[in-house]
């Protein structure tokens, strides 16, 4: 309600038609979620549980906020400060999904309740925010294709099982890190200080490695020899470090010949710095991604930037190799390698 009436002062017509999408959006999920009640049971038991968990406490409270979200569809972009309530709502959907997991294993109330809404609610999120990123043309319409894919690759599941073909699914290293990326990404988009060209960009890229991802996927899926060892050991290990040296030079060339100044020149030494020692080298590397964002603004980027941001990219995708002081991100992944994609 707070959200419609400071709507309602800039475009009364917008904020009505976010109320009602928003409303109609968590009825419909609020129903979804009462049909599957009955799986509110342990995963290695069938008793039916009294009440919920606080992990699945916390998967409602993303429901509703994936529910106010939505109410921005088929809206302009607020003005002002409101403009960044999509990417504020955006954000704590996707902090919260790192919760809510956590919360069920730390008190002992995993459920099949709880694990399918976590799975409902990431692929909505994903499709939802692909659709605002179109819709505020920060991306591209082909990014849709990250919105969807989950769908089309359960869709095609149940299609070769419908023919009685083999099913063969086993667990993909790599798509944890990509789906932390796309949420990673998919937020950065939403905030109203970043624009295109930079934004279609790279969210292209992220969308490239996520659908051959998907891709890959779907074609061993009949296959029981499916090997998993995407990137031999040697590489996964000596890669990120060429890599991390190729975005220090970059850096220090940037710092050195005086192209950027201050606040930027410190921001940047800070990034060189934190990749030299291994610190968080995947967030980091996000967050360099957002900062060529908002140093570019509306500017085409240039070679430099252009290899600072595949550079980083790859460092999301491969992690921080061998050398590094502290990788939080890490066990954050392996927290969530059991989780279907």
């Amino acid at each position: 309600m707070v959200i419609s009436y400071l709507f309602l002062q800039q475009d009364g017509f917008a904020s009505f038609r976010w109320f009602i999408i928003a409303s109609s959006v968590f009825l419909w999920q609020i129903i979804l979620f009462y049909l599957d009640l009955s799986k509110n049971t342990p995963i290695n038991r069938r008793s039916l549980l009294p009440g919920f968990g606080i992990g699945t406490w916390l998967s409602l409270f993303r429901l509703l906020l994936l529910s106010l979200l939505a109410g921005f569809l088929f809206s302009p972009r607020p003005a002002g400060w409101l403009s960044w309530t999509p990417f504020t709502l955006y954000l704590l959907f996707n902090l919260v999904d790192l919760l809510d997991g956590y919360a069920a294993r730390r008190w002992g109330r995993v459920t099949r309740l709880g694990e399918k809404l976590d799975l409902d609610l990431d692929g909505r999120g994903m499709l939802l925010g692909s659709l605002l990123a179109v819709q505020y043309g920060s991306a591209g319409w082909w990014y849709l294709l990250v919105g969807a894919a989950r769908y089309l690759y359960v869709a095609g599941l149940w299609l070769r099982r419908r023919l009685g073909l083999p099913v063969i699914e086993k667990p993909n290293p790599l798509s944890r890190p990509l789906a932390g990326l796309q949420m990673g990404v998919g937020t950065a988009l939403l905030a109203p200080v970043l624009f295109p060209p930079y934004t279609i960009l790279v969210s292209t890229l992220t969308m490239v490695a996520f659908i051959g991802n998907f891709l890959h996927d779907w074609l061993i899926i009949g296959k029981e020899n499916n090997p998993r060892q995407f990137v031999p050991p040697s590489v996964s290990k000596l890669l990120p470090l060429f890599l991390r040296g190729i975005i220090v030079t970059l850096l220090a060339y940037r710092i050195s010949s005086g192209a950027i100044g201050a606040p930027s020149l410190y921001v940047e030494f800070f990034f060189a710095t934190a990749l030299i020692l291994g610190a968080g080298t995947r967030i980091l590397s996000l967050a360099l991604l957002i900062h060529l964002g908002l140093v570019l603004e509306r500017q085409p980027p240039q070679m430099v930037e252009l290899a600072l941001s595949f550079c980083s990219l790859a460092i999301v995708y491969l992690g921080a190799g061998t050398l590094f002081l502290w990788a939080p991100e890490n066990s954050i992944l392996r927290r969530r390698e059991q989780r279907a994609k």
